[in-house]
């Protein structure tokens, strides 16, 4: 191999490097937000579920991240709602319906019940065996105002006060559905002691400064080539 071919197999290489360097830093910025979503700002926190009362054609209720809203002009305009705790994230609100007066408004980790069609709310307890392993997806409510929470893997019908639950159907996960969530979880470091995310935050700053430090060092290099080149 010729002088002339070694230069720009090097110059291919530094080039490549620089590139794919980059493209790992984009990977990393990214995760690191998505994994501390507050480094980029408070949102607008947009409703996420939307319920109609039946017994009042314009009455609607409106749940966002900590925040539940009522409106009683068919959604012109919106009052926040007091709630004992409010879900972070809200993935259902439902009306039971007449003649029960029963209001359900369910979280990742939160269940909350309203016996007066959503003016008060109390907190009830979700099914014991629902964990992060298995969360809760969908709720819905029976003709007699009895919930009923749908989870990744089975389903669930509690009692009108919701204090009690049986088990509608449970499916064991596969062996490809636990390797699934293990890396899920290994790749976020939501696994082991509860300091494993912060050493993860550790670990990717240090992988940034050697990243950083490597495009330094290789664009260093590519200069100094370029200019022995022309020299």
């Amino acid at each position: 191999m010729s002088s002339h071919d070694r230069r720009r197999v090097r110059a291919t290489h530094h080039g490549l490097g620089l590139f794919l360097a980059l493209g790992a830093l984009l990977v990393v910025a990214t995760g690191l937000a998505l994994q501390h979503p507050a480094w980029l700002g408070r949102g607008a926190m947009p409703p996420r579920v939307l319920a109609a009362d039946p017994a009042d054609p314009r009455r609607l209720l409106r749940a966002s991240a900590a925040l539940l809203e009522e409106s009683r002009d068919g959604g012109t305009t919106w009052n926040e709602l007091p709630l004992p705790v409010a879900p972070d994230l809200p993935l259902a609100l439902v009306f039971a319906p007449p003649p029960e007066r029963g209001a359900w408004l369910l979280g990742v980790t939160e269940l909350l019940a309203s016996d007066d069609g959503g003016a008060v709310w109390d907190r009830r307890d979700l099914p014991p065996r629902l964990a992060r392993e298995d969360p809760p997806l969908g709720l819905a409510v029976t003709a007699d105002g009895r919930p009923l929470v749908v989870t990744a893997n089975g389903a669930w019908v509690g009692d009108s006060d919701g204090e009690s639950w049986t088990s509608l159907w449970q499916i064991e996960p596969t062996r490809g559905d636990r390797l699934r969530d293990l890396v899920r979880r290994l790749h976020a470091g939501h696994w082991g002691l509860p300091f494993m995310p912060r050493l993860y935050d550790i670990g990717t700053l240090l992988f940034v400064v050697v990243l950083g430090t490597g495009l330094m060092l290789g664009l260093r290099a590519r200069k100094r080539h370029r200019k022995h080149h022309h020299s």
